[in-house]
């Protein structure tokens, strides 16, 4: 569990994306300096009570979502408009809903991406290293690394497919915590 103190200053941490939410929620509410509060609120909350969060920019983005839908539905169901009219705000909740992928990738920053990279691959024997630079970074052929390498193209096809796996299995594990 985390301390006060420690939970403030994730708290401020995390104050850097406050404008971008706004952004965000001031699309489809009136009032989206209290939806982003809200959602500061509610990572206090889930912080105090020991939740685990890994990645803090996302779970803001999803919880500001969230509240400004709740705020733009309650604007619907008490007639109070606040769209040219009520097609208008019916685009604007079914957008608000449809689910884009690229939105969600890119919460998670270049850096943060290039630098789980780098900690897998350091964590490669050499010559899985040597592998994956030759193959991914400079898109040599097997063919050339069986040869560069001096083993058969049977083994470096089969170290490839190993070292695949093992890469698809660890950005899962990465993003998953």
């Amino acid at each position: 569990m985390l301390s006060s103190e420690e939970i403030s200053r994730i708290i401020e941490e995390c104050d850097i994306y406050r404008e971008q939410l706004i952004k965000l929620s001031a699309r489809f509410c009136r009032y989206p300096e209290d939806c982003v509060q809200d959602a500061y609120t509610a990572l206090f909350t889930e912080l105090s009570k020991g939740k685990r969060i890994e990645h803090y920019k996302a779970w803001l983005y999803i919880t500001v979502h969230n509240f400004s839908y709740q705020e733009m539905m309650k604007h619907k169901r008490s007639n109070e408009i606040l769209f040219a009219d009520n097609s208008e705000l019916n685009d604007n909740a079914t957008n608000f809903l449809s689910y884009d992928f690229d939105y969600i990738d890119a919460l998670i920053s270049e850096e943060e991406i290039a630098e789980i990279a780098l900690r897998i691959v350091s964590r490669l024997p050499k010559d899985d290293q040597q592998l994956y630079f030759a193959y991914y970074t400079k898109h040599q052929k097997l063919r050339d690394i069986a040869v560069m390498q001096g083993i058969t193209y049977d083994n470096v096809r089969k170290r490839h497919a190993k070292l695949k796996k093992y890469l698809e299995k660890q950005i899962r594990k990465a993003f998953s915590e």
